[in-house]
């Protein structure tokens, strides 16, 4: 009988003869124990869920740590909402703003980093 469908099908292999028993424990889906009195069999389409079921546990975990350093990156980064670039400091993305994204009022003919920056600057200028 098979311990995790418990069908009595033909073709069944000893829980402990592969890597079942660590993948079955891995997913947090049962405790083996070659000392139970419990069925100590799998058949072959369990065995075939629980790799793909291990598979994409072990998938869901890589891209976890994946996306933890990405975000880690990202908050070092500087986007520019204008072109996309990205800098290692605010001050060099302000920078590339002014040179390469000036924004400047016509009534003070002071330059800013962003839109909104020339909208609330206090001369009086309204565009």
């Amino acid at each position: 009988i098979c311990r995790t469908c418990l069908k009595d099908e033909q073709e069944l292999s000893p829980v402990f003869d592969t890597e079942a028993a660590s993948m079955l424990e891995d997913c947090r889906f049962m405790k083996v124990s070659p000392q139970d009195s419990l069925p100590q069999n799998i058949c072959i389409k369990c065995y075939q869920l629980l790799v793909q079921c291990y598979n994409f546990k072990k998938q869901c975990e890589q891209s976890e740590i994946t996306l933890a350093q990405m975000q880690k990156i990202d908050a070092k980064t500087f986007h520019c909402g204008a072109c996309g670039k990205t800098f290692d400091s605010n001050a060099k993305l302000k920078s590339h703003m002014l040179s390469v994204h000036e924004l400047r009022c016509f009534n003070c003919d002071g330059v800013f980093v962003s839109s909104y920056d020339l909208d609330s600057h206090s001369c009086g200028f309204r565009r």
